[in-house]
């Protein structure tokens, strides 16, 4: 068994997401009840290198994927 959970890392980049969300709310003097702002300070602001790589989002709000594609081959 494990002890470590593989989507503890996505957990935390999106809470990660969250607080600097609502921090620049702050920041900017916005109401961080204004789900309208908030979203869009998401949707449109996130931009961060998290635990699980780069984290951003396009224009439906889906994150962009960052991933890499690896041929390994056993040598003859």
């Amino acid at each position: 068994t494990t002890l470590f959970d593989p989507y503890t890392a996505y957990t935390y980049d999106t809470v990660y997401t969250l607080a600097w969300a609502l921090d620049r709310l702050i920041r900017e003097g916005i109401d961080v009840h204004n789900g309208t702002a908030l979203l869009y300070s998401i949707q449109k602001q996130t931009n961060f290198i998290g635990l699980t790589g780069y984290v951003h989002l396009d224009q439906n709000g889906d994150r962009i994927p960052s991933y890499s594609i690896v041929n390994m081959q056993q040598p003859n």
